[in-house]
C-alpha cells in the first residue's frame, strides 16, 4: 500500500507543477494583452491630440509624442516661439491646415516694410535734389494772373524770368492766411518802389491757389505793385521742391514760404522758411540784397 502511494506521489507532483506552470503562462499572456491594449489606447489618444492641437504633435509637423516625453515636467521650460509672431516666417504643415511658426528660421522684417523704407529714402533723395538753390535755373512752368483790365492771363516762368530781367519772387502758403496777409505781402507792397530803384523789374507773389482767389486777395490788401500769380495745380511749387504738407490742418499741399531774386533766369538769392516761420524771407532782407547786387 505504501509502495503504491509512494509511486503515485511523483506523478501527482508533476501534474501540479504542470498546472501551476500553465496558470503562470496564461496569466503572463493575459497581462501582455492588457498592456498591449493600453499602449494602443495611448497611441490613439496621442494621434488624435496631435491632429487637433499643438500640445503633442502639432508644432513638430504631426509627429507623435511618447508617454515618457509627456510625463516630463513643463515648469520652467521656454516656449517654442523664440521670436515675436510679426518677425518670423510661417509655413503650413502637411497634417494640418493651420499655420505654425517655423522656429528654425531667423527673424526677418516683412518685405513690404523694406520696400516702403527704400521708397521713402528714394523720395527723400529725389526731393533733396529737386530743392531749388542758388545758381539753379528757374524750372519751366505756367502761372495764371489777372491783368489790369480784368482778363485772365497765363504766363510761362521762362518768359516771366527772361534774360535781361531781375525779378523778385516770393511765395506764401495761402491767400488770406493771417501771416501772409498781415506781414509778408504788405512788406513787399510798401517796399516795391525802393526795390525798383535798386534794379528790380517785377515783383511776383506765388501761392498754390487759383488766379481768382489771388486776384481777390490782391484787391483786398491793395497789392497793385505786385503781380499776384496763382499756381493752382502746384506744378511750379513741385518743380522747385518747395511743397508744404498741411493736410492735418485741412489745407492740402501748399508752398513753403520763401523769397528769391532771379536774374537772367538764374537764382541769385533765395531764403526759404521752415514750417510756418517768418524770419528769413522778409521784404527788408530782399531789398538789402538787391542794393548789394546793384553796387
Amino acid at each position: 500500500m505504501f509502495s503504491a502511494v509512494a509511486s503515485a506521489l511523483p506523478t501527482a507532483a508533476r501534474g501540479v507543477t504542470r498546472i501551476t506552470t500553465g496558470l503562470r503562462l496564461r496569466g503572463r499572456e493575459e497581462g501582455d494583452d492588457v498592456g498591449r491594449r493600453r499602449r494602443q489606447q495611448q497611441q490613439q489618444q496621442t494621434m488624435s491630440c496631435s491632429s487637433l492641437c499643438f500640445c503633442c504633435g502639432g508644432a513638430d509637423g504631426g509627429k507623435t509624442t511618447s508617454p515618457d516625453e509627456k510625463k516630463r515636467p513643463t515648469k520652467g521650460r521656454r516656449p517654442f516661439l523664440s521670436s515675436p509672431p510679426h518677425l518670423t516666417t510661417t509655413k503650413t504643415t502637411k497634417t494640418s491646415s493651420r499655420r505654425v511658426f517655423d522656429v528654425s528660421t531667423k527673424a526677418v522684417a516683412y518685405p513690404n516694410e523694406r520696400e516702403d523704407k527704400q521708397q521713402q529714402q528714394q523720395h527723400e533723395r529725389e526731393h533733396h535734389q529737386q530743392l531749388i538753390k542758388k545758381g539753379d535755373r528757374i524750372p519751366t512752368s505756367s502761372l495764371q494772373y489777372f491783368d489790369h483790365e480784368g482778363n485772365l492771363q497765363s504766363i510761362e516762368t521762362s518768359q516771366l524770368c527772361s534774360k535781361g530781367k531781375t525779378i523778385v519772387v516770393f511765395a506764401v502758403p495761402g491767400a488770406f492766411l493771417p501771416t501772409c496777409t498781415n506781414k509778408h505781402l504788405p512788406g513787399f507792397i510798401d517796399l516795391a518802389a525802393k526795390m525798383k530803384q535798386a534794379g528790380c523789374d517785377l515783383i511776383a507773389c506765388v501761392s498754390v491757389n487759383d488766379a481768382f482767389v489771388m486776384d481777390a486777395w490782391g484787391k483786398a490788401v491793395g497789392a497793385a505793385p505786385v503781380l499776384m500769380c496763382g499756381d493752382g495745380s502746384g506744378d511750379f511749387t513741385r518743380k522747385l521742391g518747395c511743397e508744404l504738407d498741411l493736410m492735418d490742418k485741412g489745407l492740402g499741399v501748399r508752398s513753403r514760404r520763401y523769397a528769391m531774386i532771379v536774374k537772367d533766369g538764374i537764382v541769385e538769392y533765395i531764403e526759404m522758411e521752415r514750417g510756418g516761420a517768418f524770419t528769413r524771407s522778409r521784404a527788408e532782407d530782399v531789398l538789402q540784397v538787391l542794393e548789394e547786387i546793384k553796387s
